[in-house]
């Protein structure tokens, strides 16, 4: 008996430990959230131009959605973008809540790919915003991020400006795809 109260000890342990690695805040952007964002510079179009990783790239066209801030600082969003692999068109609302001084964006909507918790993680707060988290579909799937822009065709600096920022985050600009 206490043979067997180790091993499913041992079992159970392993399996925890696992977990942990699987959801650690490392492999979701958690701990790289932007702190200083001021809201007021969020409602309006934004242009979604750049994904990581590339092969969920090829399931994002056409992303495009508006923001507008609630009286109590959070901001609701409408989004919507064709899906390359299922040849269907996905839409959806979420909502970016302010927490912790940083914010935290959730797609709803079970018809999405993308739903999941996403965390703002670089602003110029005037012409463009990278987001990143996971998917809750995909638990054992690398992070994903994508780069917004107020411009449906970004200026040179925007985009410079933007490949700094994830330059910072441990990324490079050439490891996203363009949308």
């Amino acid at each position: 008996i206490m043979k067997l109260q180790t091993m499913v000890f041992l079992i159970l342990f392993t399996i925890a430990q696992w977990h942990l690695i699987i959801g650690s805040d490392e492999n979701c952007f958690r701990n790289q959230a932007e702190n200083n964002v001021d809201v007021f510079n969020f409602p309006g179009e934004w242009y979604c131009h750049f994904v990581y990783p590339k092969h969920v790239a090829s399931m994002v066209n056409c992303w495009v959605y508006s923001k507008k801030i609630n009286s109590d600082g959070s901001i609701d969003f409408n989004y919507s973008y064709h899906n390359s692999r299922t040849k269907q068109h996905y839409s959806g609302e979420g909502k970016i809540h302010k927490q912790n001084n940083s914010f935290t964006y959730k797609f709803y909507g079970i018809e999405s790919h993308l739903a999941g918790e996403y965390h703002l993680l670089a602003t110029d707060h005037q012409q463009f915003v990278v987001f990143g988290g996971c998917p809750h579909k995909w638990d054992r799937t690398p992070k994903v991020s994508w780069i917004d822009f107020r411009d449906k065709v970004p200026s040179k600096a925007a985009i410079d400006a933007a490949a700094k920022a994830v330059k910072k985050l441990g990324l490079d600009i050439s490891d996203y795809e363009t949308v």
